[in-house]
C-alpha cells in the first residue's frame, strides 16, 4: 500500500516514514524543504510540498492508500495544524484514509499548540474521507529536549504533575500498525498510546539528571500552568490504552549511550 507521510521532516512523521519503509510499504515522504533527516533508510520517495499553500500536495498525495497528517508548527500552529489539515483532507483521495496522530488529553492543555491540536480534532467531525485519531502522550525525545533545556541553565525542575512519555520510534510503529488495520478492516475508535512508566515531573527530572550529571538549582513548576483538568492530564485517559516501547528510565541510559558512542 502507499502511504503518504505530510510533516516527514519532523519527530514523529521522520519515526513513520522510517517505520513504513521497513515495513516494505510505498512510501511518499512530504515535507517543505523535501528533505528528511539523515539516518532514515532509503526507500522512500521525497516531495516538497506546503501545508500552509497546498503547493506541491496534489502531486504528494497522488495514489496514497493513507495519509499521515503529522506536520506541526510551534511558531504558526493555526496555520499549519488546522489550515493544513484542511487543505490536505480536500485535496487527498475521497477513498483515501486520514491519520492524524493527536495528543492525549490536547483538550485540556494549555498553550497555542495543544489549542490547535484540539481544533483539528474538532474538524475532524466534518471530513469526508474515513479518519483515524490516535491519541499519544508526550514523547521521550520532546520531553528529553526540555530538560536539556533547563540543565544549561542550571535547572532541576519540579512538579507533583504526572507525565506518560513514549520512545517516537515506538509510537511511530503504533501509528502504522493502526493506519494498516484501519485500511485492512476500517476505522475504529483509536485507545490512547503511552509508554510503560508513569512519573512525576519530579521523578522524570531525576531520572534524567542521573543520566546527566551536573550540578543544578531546582525549579518547581506548578501544574496549572500545563493544565487546568488535574495531575494526570498529561497520561491515558482512557484503560485501554496501548502501551509500547521502552521506559523512560531506560531510554535516558540508552540516550546517554548512543550520544558517547
Amino acid at each position: 500500500m502507499r502511504i503518504a507521510v505530510v510533516g516527514a521532516s519532523g519527530m514523529l512523521g521522520t519515526a513513520v516514514v522510517a517505520a513504513a519503509v521497513a515495513a516494505g510499504h510505498d512510501v511518499a515522504a512530504t515535507s517543505r524543504s523535501g528533505r528528511i533527516p539523515d539516518g532514515v533508510p532509503t526507500g522512500y520517495e521525497a516531495f516538497a510540498a506546503d501545508v500552509t499553500s497546498g503547493e506541491g500536495l496534489p502531486e504528494a498525495l497522488r495514489g496514497a492508500d493513507a495519509v499521515v497528517f503529522a506536520a506541526n508548527s510551534n511558531k504558526r500552529p493555526a496555520d499549519v495544524l488546522v489550515g493544513g489539515l484542511m487543505r490536505t483532507e480536500k485535496i487527498m483521495s475521497s477513498s483515501a484514509l486520514l491519520v492524524l496522530p493527536s495528543i492525549v488529553n490536547c483538550d485540556k492543555l494549555r498553550g497555542a499548540y495543544y489549542e490547535a491540536k484540539s481544533v483539528q480534532e474538532e474538524y475532524l467531525g466534518h471530513v469526508e474521507v474515513p479518519v483515524i485519531a490516535p491519541r499519544i502522550t508526550q514523547f521521550h525525545e520532546f520531553l528529553g529536549a526540555i530538560l536539556s533545556q533547563a540543565a544549561r541553565w542550571r535547572l532541576s525542575l519540579r512538579g507533583s504533575f504526572t507525565v506518560q512519555p513514549v520512545a517516537v520510534a515506538a509510537a511511530a510503529e503504533s501509528v502504522l500498525a493502526s493506519t494498516v488495520a484501519a485500511l485492512d478492516h476500517g476505522p475504529l475508535p483509536q485507545p490512547d498510546v503511552a509508554g510503560p512508566e508513569r512519573l512525576t515531573a519530579t521523578e522524570m527530572s531525576r531520572i534524567w539528571g542521573a543520566a546527566h550529571p551536573g550540578a543544578r538549582v531546582p525549579l518547581r513548576v506548578p501544574g496549572r500552568m500545563l493544565s487546568a483538568a488535574g495531575p494526570d492530564a498529561m497520561c491515558p485517559s482512557n484503560d485501554a490504552a496501548v502501551i509500547v516501547g521502552e521506559a523512560f528510565s531506560s531510554w535516558c541510559r540508552g540516550s546517554v549511550g548512543a550520544t558517547q558512542g
